[in-house]
């Protein structure tokens, strides 16, 4: 059971890779339309999906009765890397400097 969830957990992380490099794509694009930049985000969830579907049907092939341990971990792992990627891009992690001296020189 301890594999099946290592495996699946490795499978979730291995799931974000094409999704990763959609999103790097659609902002490195010069196009100015918004359907291409979300063409190239749905493509990459597309891939992204049909990568963890075919992993969790091998887990079924292979393994059936680790199926669960191994869905559930796999699902958790894709939504923990995606929310870490998208909280760092939005600078959630990063902390900025406060600038003191704005907010001093405003009530002269």
């Amino acid at each position: 059971m301890a594999l099946a969830i290592a495996c699946g957990i490795l499978a979730g992380i291995v799931g974000f890779i094409p999704l990763f490099f959609a999103l790097k794509l659609s902002r490195a694009s010069e196009s100015l339309t918004m359907v291409a930049t979300a063409g190239q985000s749905l493509a990459g969830v597309f891939v992204s999906l049909v990568l963890l579907v075919v992993a969790m049907l091998l887990c079924a092939w292979l393994n059936r009765p680790s199926i669960l341990p191994f869905g559930i971990s796999e699902i958790a792992a894709f939504i923990a890397v995606t929310s870490v990627y998208f909280m760092w891009r939005n600078r959630v992690f990063r902390r900025e400097k406060k600038l003191e001296d704005d907010s001093k020189g405003d009530l002269d």
